[in-house]
């Protein structure tokens, strides 16, 4: 076991004053973390690759009162902060998309369900995004008047 240890005493006794204290709680073998950490670092190897179960097991063993609630709020912020970068990319392509959708109906002549799109989008702007079906409830009119001017531009 003691072939696994990548520091001699010597180095130990010379990192000791920089280790943490106790604080009641029993301190998990110093030596064993650390060669665990010298091991990954000299081997290339990446932290996801490291035994988890040893390293939950350690961390189950260091945990501060209240640790749970701590993760629970570092958790929240992380979703936060990743919607905070996300949203801009999200919001530009979704008005791209948007765009084209718009685009692909004036290019087809269709530019009366083109200003109905515009109107769908600014509405879903102000409020939650409709439903495929409630697209189709609102563009339904349009359509059926573009029909009937047709007809009468046919008489």
């Amino acid at each position: 076991m003691s072939d696994l240890y990548w520091l001699t005493d010597e180095q130990m006794a010379r990192l000791q004053p920089y280790f943490p204290k106790s604080h009641g709680r029993p301190r998990v073998d110093d030596r064993r973390v650390l060669s665990g950490i010298v091991f990954v670092n000299r081997n290339g190897l990446r932290w996801c690759d490291a035994p988890k179960d040893a390293i939950l097991a350690d961390l189950e063993q260091r945990k501060p009162p209240g640790f749970e609630g701590l993760i629970d709020s570092v958790s929240r912020a992380k979703g936060v902060i990743q919607d905070g970068l996300n949203r801009p990319l999200d919001d530009f392509l979704e008005q791209q998309d948007q765009q084209l959708q718009i685009g692909a109906q004036i290019v087809a002549g269709r530019t009366i369900e083109a200003e109905v799109l515009r109107q769908i989008f600014a509405l879903e702007k102000q409020r939650t995004p409709l439903s495929s079906q409630q697209k189709l409830d609102v563009l339904a009119p349009v359509t059926a008047l573009k029909q009937q001017e047709r007809q009468l531009e046919r008489n």
